[in-house]
């Protein structure tokens, strides 16, 4: 008996990665934990560090390649991921981004009359621990703006909510709507710091801002990425 073709596998330091069907295992100073590849709302590969498997793949992209084969028969099954975000009501969303407005104003204005105070007649020094408090306040003022203005930004793109759910048949944008092939999708992209989804449309019609949620459709850019070859080659090139 003979043994069969050894599983493919990638070191990265002191840590060796070996991609199985549906899993890989990572080893590392004599310990070794399995991570699946087989759950959608988990997209592992984004954690993998960049290397080459030793046959000339690189791991990250064969990560992805066996995740979106796990998603594409989980479709198959008749499985389907759903995001559904229902917006507050005008008011609401009115009163985040007058307040998030605010905030980020109020905050712009101290950082703006603290860089532009006067100069005072007598120079003093600040000691090394006032200056690392100076850095962290100014950091921790500009953090509050980044934030607030997030948050302005996101109740107004999604302040009409979303459904979205993608099916063996395709896409579908309405509850009860008709699917239609991935091919509607101009462009899926990722915002990190809104944490939202935005899909562009090329067919004219306005574009969507899908809110994270947890479950497969969290990341809704990677699962159109794995079920559309177009969008998943783009996204393989990054790997």
């Amino acid at each position: 008996m003979t043994d069969g073709p050894a599983a493919p596998s990638a070191l990265c330091g002191e840590t060796r990665y070996t991609l199985l069907p549906g899993r890989i295992v990572v080893e590392r100073g004599g310990r070794s934990h399995e991570v699946p590849l087989d759950d959608a709302a988990d997209p592992v590969f984004l954690r993998l560090p960049v290397a080459d498997l030793d046959d000339g793949r690189p791991l990250r992209r064969a990560a992805f390649d066996a995740w979106s084969d796990h998603l594409r028969a989980s479709l198959a099954a008749g499985r389907e991921f759903a995001s559904t975000y229902r917006a507050p009501r005008p008011v609401v969303t009115g009163l985040t981004v007058l307040g998030a407005g605010c905030v980020a104003v109020l905050c712009a204005s101290l950082l703006w009359s603290w860089a532009l105070r006067p100069s005072r007649a007598v120079t003093v020094e600040p000691t090394m621990l006032e200056s690392i408090g100076i850095l962290v306040a100014v950091a921790a003022v500009v953090a509050v703006i980044v934030f607030s203005v997030a948050g302005l930004v996101r109740a107004w793109r999604c302040r009409r909510g979303s459904y979205v759910a993608v099916t063996s048949l395709g896409l579908r944008t309405a509850v009860g709507g008709r699917a239609e092939a991935l091919s509607v999708v101009a462009a899926a992209e990722w915002h990190p710091l809104l944490r939202c989804t935005h899909l562009v449309f090329d067919d004219g019609r306005p574009d969507a801002w899908i809110p994270a949620e947890p479950g497969a459709a969290r990341r809704l850019d990677l699962l159109l990425a794995a079920l559309d070859d177009r969008m998943g080659e783009a996204l393989r090139r990054r790997l």
